[in-house]
């Protein structure tokens, strides 16, 4: 059977595949990155202008702690490239927070209605296992999108299983839960599903017949696609700075070609 997977926007920036057409130029929209990057300080404007002209209409910037929520904040859109905006604690920095980090999140939510929490959730790359403080700053922070109604963006990298356990009290309580990067296993993706998560595809597939293959069983109107940039550059990407490897929203059309392209379900 061949299926062919294309792209559009939904839903208040929850971005689903549903048609992707490169001569028609679907606009495309990238559901996670990190566009305020330092790395990417003195050629933002040029990243941005690349993915306009690749058909990118917008993207969310995700932050990752105290320290670059300001910059987040600063970010603007343009007429013709909407950012919308993520405030939240990765687990990599949940160690070491300053006393007043909750409200200072707060405080940010407070001053973007329209913004998500995120990048938040559990990490099994750097440690073992997910530590217990990045456990008690996940769990603060899905009790501050149950009270705010925020949706949130979840980072799971090899504890899918863990964060869905943390996550599965909230279910009714949070607007929606976007699962980034997914890179988990069917069985997995389906406890996801079953809770009513979107689940978020970025660079990887285009290397990953696995991942291909998931594609299948993800409902159209829960697939998200996304760069990650600067972090995760897809095979075939052009870098935000030439000689280096740091991704760009321009990329995300990679993605889209990834899960578009008719491909046989085994």
């Amino acid at each position: 059977m061949k299926t062919q997977r294309k792209h559009k926007i939904l839903n208040g920036g929850v971005v689903v595949a549903v048609w992707y057409n490169e001569k028609d130029m679907t606009p495309l929209f990238d559901s996670h990155c990190h566009l305020h990057d330092p790395r990417l300080d003195g050629v933002r404007d040029d990243v941005v202008a690349r993915a306009v002209r690749a058909g990118i209409v917008g993207c969310r910037t995700c932050g990752t702690g105290p320290d670059d929520w300001d910059a987040v904040a600063t970010l603007e859109s343009r007429p013709d490239f909407e950012i919308r905006k993520a405030f939240g604690v990765h687990p990599w920095y949940a160690e070491n927070l300053p006393a007043d980090w909750l409200d200072r999140l707060r405080a940010f939510l407070a001053n973007d209605s329209d913004a998500w929490i995120g990048e938040i959730g559990l990490d099994a790359i750097r440690t073992p296992a997910p530590t217990g403080i990045s456990r008690t700053v996940l769990r603060s922070q899905l009790e501050l999108a149950a009270e705010l109604g925020r949706p949130v963006i979840l980072h799971g990298a090899k504890a899918f299983d863990e964060l869905l356990a943390a996550c599965r009290p909230f279910v009714g309580k949070i607007p929606s839960f976007t699962v980034h990067a997914f890179g988990g296993s069917e069985v997995q993706l389906r406890r996801w599903l079953e809770i009513g998560a979107f689940i978020s595809i970025g660079g990887a597939v285009t290397q990953s017949k696995r991942l291909r293959r998931l594609i299948f069983e993800i409902p159209p109107e829960r697939l998200c696609i996304e760069t990650d940039a600067p972090d995760m550059l897809p095979i075939g990407g052009e870098p935000a700075i030439p000689g280096t490897k740091l991704n760009q929203p321009s990329n995300l059309v990679l993605v889209a070609r990834a899960i578009s392209y008719p491909t046989v379900k085994n």
